[in-house]
């Protein structure tokens, strides 16, 4: 569950950063379009798990109308829909790409620096810096604890 939340916040703020203005009226397609999508997890996206099978995004029977707005609606749905595509590969790619980082061990008397969140300083938090050190490795004593 964090991973599928870590996906969606992923592919919320890809789209909300290229789109600032106009993200909110694009909601509904971005939610449509994940729950249309398959996940890396899962055989089945969330639409076929839930009815039975995934349903017609847009209307392919319109091509071409007399009404501009209806047909710049439907154009504007599926500028939504590909671009909501896009961002959700690229969020599922970025996952990916975390996940197979290639971490390498710290040595001994290497200067690293430590996150300040996990220290107990005497000073207060909301003024100290987000990190301290640099600090030398004195000893390893497991693959990640030093």
């Amino acid at each position: 569950m964090e991973r599928f939340n870590q996906d969606i916040e992923a592919y919320l703020s890809i789209y909300c950063i290229a789109h600032p203005e106009d993200w909110l009226k694009a909601l509904p397609m971005l939610e449509f379009m994940h729950n249309n999508k398959r996940h890396a997890d899962q055989k089945s996206t969330p639409f076929e798990l839930i009815m039975g099978s995934n349903p017609i995004a847009i209307p392919t029977s319109f091509e071409r109308t007399n009404f501009p707005t209806v047909e710049e609606r439907l154009n504007n749905l599926i500028r939504y829909q590909n671009e909501a595509l896009a961002a959700h590969e690229l969020a599922q790619s970025q996952m990916i790409a975390r996940t197979q980082s290639k971490f390498e061990p710290f040595k001994k008397e290497q200067q690293v620096w430590l996150d300040s969140r996990n220290l107990f300083t005497k000073y207060n938090k909301k003024i100290s810096s987000k990190r301290e050190g640099p600090f030398e490795i004195e000893d390893v004593l497991g693959p990640l604890t030093y």
